[in-house]
């Protein structure tokens, strides 16, 4: 906006906010899965592979999906920091918040995946909620976010509540008529993620036997990030019992927001980045991984 606002062209200003998108991404996906892992290295591979996940690509390049495409520079982050706030760290409640308040204001249906996910991981961390430092720091969050955020809150849902959309009923569309068949996800397999998931189960077949022979014990992270990462990539497909979960009272109506199915691919790249960085890290020596780093980097810039 303030690049148009002194006058560059159109195409300029567009084309550098995407640049700075995908630096953003870069930066934080590598700062946010570094802080998981407490590993620089695995943190480095697995934003590689989430800056050149192919779904967060076609919003750039086909969809022009500029909403998500934010949403999506700043959710590992965003997700990251609030588990790291309730497992470890109270003290990272400032980047929940800025987080938190970076994909509320790119955009709204990433903020309700974000709301879901938040959800899911207070109640799987239900325990350390009993602590008064994590219930401190999340109201923290809670309060400064919500601060932050009033100027856009009001008048938002003001408007949203007193305006009747025409295209409304587009949102109660059933989710499994935009789910993919087998044939055609097959043929968008690399937006599905599905060779990255074939080159994770070489990996996890490689770990196995490794553990077996006593080479290392195997990361619970690397299976949890393979597990959902497998479960988003089937959501975008008509196996997926989307219909089943419409039917149910108050919870199908909500689903209908997300519009369509494949955007549960934000989870599905964030999970299989992750674990191809732990898997791909832990199985490479150094200089084989150095190397492949700047093989990898090399081609995502030239693409």
């Amino acid at each position: 906006a303030l690049l148009r606002l002194i006058g560059i062209p159109l195409n300029i200003a567009y084309n550098s906010f995407c640049f700075l998108l995908n630096l953003t991404t870069a930066i934080l996906s590598w700062w946010a899965f570094s802080r998981l892992t407490s590993s620089i290295r695995v943190g480095a591979v697995s934003a590689l592979f989430y800056s050149g996940f192919f779904y967060r690509l076609a919003n750039f390049y086909s969809r022009s999906a500029l909403g998500e495409m934010a949403g999506m520079a700043f959710l590992p982050a965003a997700l990251i920091s609030l588990w790291l706030l309730v497992r470890k760290s109270p003290s990272i409640w400032p980047a929940v918040v800025l987080t938190f308040t970076a994909i509320l204001q790119s955009h709204i249906i990433s903020s309700l995946f974000l709301a879901g996910a938040a959800l899911l991981q207070l109640l799987i961390s239900w325990n350390r909620l009993k602590e008064k430092k994590v219930r401190r720091s999340l109201l923290k969050a809670a309060g400064f976010t919500l601060l932050l955020n009033l100027w856009f809150f009001i008048p938002f849902l003001t408007f949203y509540h007193s305006i009747t959309f025409h295209i409304q009923d587009l949102t109660t569309y059933p989710l499994s008529e935009f789910s993919f068949s087998l044939p055609i996800a097959i043929m968008v397999q690399f937006f599905c993620g599905w060779p990255l998931l074939l080159v994770l189960l070489s990996l996890a077949v490689v770990r196995l036997y490794q553990h077996r022979t006593g080479a290392f014990a195997l990361n619970s992270l690397f299976w949890w990030m393979i597990a959902i990462g497998s479960l988003t990539a089937l959501s975008i497909t008509t196996f997926f019992p989307w219909d089943l979960l419409q039917k149910i009272p108050l919870l199908g109506q909500k689903l209908s927001i997300m519009q369509f199915s494949f955007r549960m691919e934000e989870f599905t790249a964030i999970a299989f980045s992750l674990a191809a960085g732990i898997g791909i890290t832990q199985l490479l020596p150094d200089r084989v991984l150095q190397n492949s780093l700047l093989f990898f980097f090399a081609v995502f810039i030239g693409v």
